[in-house]
């Protein structure tokens, strides 16, 4: 029998309502989600994207102790894989994810779903990391730019979890700049003209056109 079978024989199993929340179905621990594109990638506040990894930040609340040394396991490995404080979603479905002490204690679980990315969103980002879902096509003024970042989605639902990304820009009219975290870039106009920006993830691709103006242009 699982781990998680020997939850269910004392009727500690809590009902599939709970898939998703922030915390664990023993209220032991607690997944902090982080406002904002960033913490979307980390928290359990949506389904994991098949193909995609996440590294959630676990908070605990254990009467008289500190925070346990403890790993992760998944009930049904075909639908998600735990690791090295990661895990990843590799098919379809809703399975637990177990965080089993290090001598073999289970000391709280979530209910995760895990979807298949159908497309990819690309959304300018904010001071405050608030993401603003983008068109097929933005005007700049030479000199501005924009902070972008790129989400997966399932049936237009948001995914979690990160990827391996890549970024393409053709045309001289914006130059394109590491921002030194995943599934982040910034766009800067250069000079008056077109280009075109293609982003990959998962074999799902977005794409933005970009049009600079002069911005000594009078605006009508």
């Amino acid at each position: 029998m699982s781990r998680l079978g020997s939850f269910a024989c004392f009727g500690v199993l809590l009902p599939l309502a709970l898939a998703g929340c922030g915390m664990g179905a023993l209220g032991q621990a607690a997944v902090v989600d982080e406002k904002g594109a960033e913490g979307a990638r980390r928290g359990f506040d949506r389904p994991i994207a098949v193909g995609a990894t996440l590294r959630p930040d676990v908070r605990y609340s254990l009467r008289g102790a500190g925070a346990p040394a403890i790993h992760y396991e998944a009930a049904d490995e075909s639908v998600l894989e735990a690791g090295d404080g990661t895990i990843r979603g590799k098919a379809a479905g809703l399975t637990s994810l177990l965080l089993v002490t290090d001598d073999g204690v289970v000391v709280d679980f979530f209910h995760l779903w895990v979807k298949e990315p159908t497309s990819l969103a690309l959304s300018q980002l904010g001071q405050d990391d608030k993401a603003i879902e983008l068109g097929g096509r933005v005007d700049l003024m030479t000199g501005e730019s924009l902070h972008l970042g790129v989400t997966l989605r399932g049936e237009g639902q948001d995914l979690g979890g990160e990827a391996a990304d890549s970024w393409k820009l053709d045309g001289r009219a914006a130059a394109l700049l590491e921002e030194g975290r995943s599934g982040r870039r910034r766009v800067v106009a250069v000079e008056p003209g077109r280009s075109k920006l293609e982003v990959r993830m998962l074999d799902r691709i977005a794409s933005l056109e970009i049009n600079v103006h002069d911005s000594k242009e009078k605006t009508r």
